[in-house]
């Protein structure tokens, strides 16, 4: 496998068909590895931001990807350079995309690439949302590093049906469904009710409405979070990857 390092914007507009080919095809990438939401994280993450790509020879195509980002932190006079993955801190889950069957080849080079090619002195792989993380630690000789695991943030999802109507008839109890549909009903009998969607012509708005209700229900967050989120959602919205609806009431927004 060759590997290679992938460090400024104009390299990673390149590799955007083979990494979402990659996306597209791996059983295990969620949406916080896809290539929309890393342009948005290395845009605006305050690690130095970089990808590792995986491909069999020279020129053919690149299968496989492993974002990362690197900092030097100080404690206690001395200098620590720390490694992440890519998508921390924002990113609910992390981990690789691989298309199938590369992932025996491309996640041992990048393991043994992390090794012997970049300086680190702690790596932080948060929230990996990836049952192939043993492969890739297994090549970390215990004679050589230590492995300490510490308890994840869970990120739950489910797979939903093609309509709403199987969801309601198919995915709940009868109880659960009742109460639902009483709740709807409440939510639209409020005067003024109604659901926007996110467009062109009011993205910013729309962000800017989420965050507030963000902040009401977890507290004031400083600045620079927010602008880290905005940064996020507008390039998944410019690669047409952002759903985002808000519902109103009363004059209002509430959820």
């Amino acid at each position: 496998m060759r590997i290679s390092v992938i460090r400024n914007r104009e390299q990673f507009e390149r590799i955007r068909e083979a990494w979402s080919a990659a996306h597209a095809a791996d059983p295990e990438a969620t949406v916080f590895v896809s290539w929309e939401w890393m342009r948005g994280w290395l845009e605006s993450t305050p690690f130095e931001g970089f990808v590792l790509a995986a491909r069999e020879e020279e020129r053919s195509p690149y299968t496989a990807f492993l974002p990362l980002g690197g900092e030097i932190v100080r404690k206690g006079g001395e200098e620590i350079r720390k490694l992440v993955l890519g998508g921390m801190p924002w990113s609910d889950n992390t981990g690789f995309v691989c298309t199938p069957g590369s992932e025996h080849r491309a996640l041992p080079a990048f393991a043994d690439f992390v090794q012997n090619h970049l300086k680190w002195d702690f790596f932080d792989m948060r929230n990996v949302s990836d049952r192939r993380l043993d492969l890739f630690l297994s090549r970390f000789s215990p004679e050589g590093f230590s492995v300490r695991e510490l308890a994840g943030t869970a990120c739950p999802h489910i797979l939903l049906p093609d309509s709403w109507e199987r969801y309601l008839r198919e995915f709940l109890g009868p109880c659960t469904r009742k109460h639902l549909k009483y709740y709807m009903k409440k939510a639209e009998r409020l005067s003024g009710f109604r659901a926007v969607h996110t467009g062109e012509d009011n993205l910013e708005h729309q962000i800017d409405t989420l965050l507030a209700l963000w902040q009401v229900r977890w507290g004031d967050a400083s600045g620079a979070v927010l602008n880290t989120y905005r940064a996020l959602f507008r390039s998944c919205a410019a690669a047409g990857s952002l759903c985002l609806t808000t519902l109103w009431g009363g004059g209002a927004p509430f959820a």
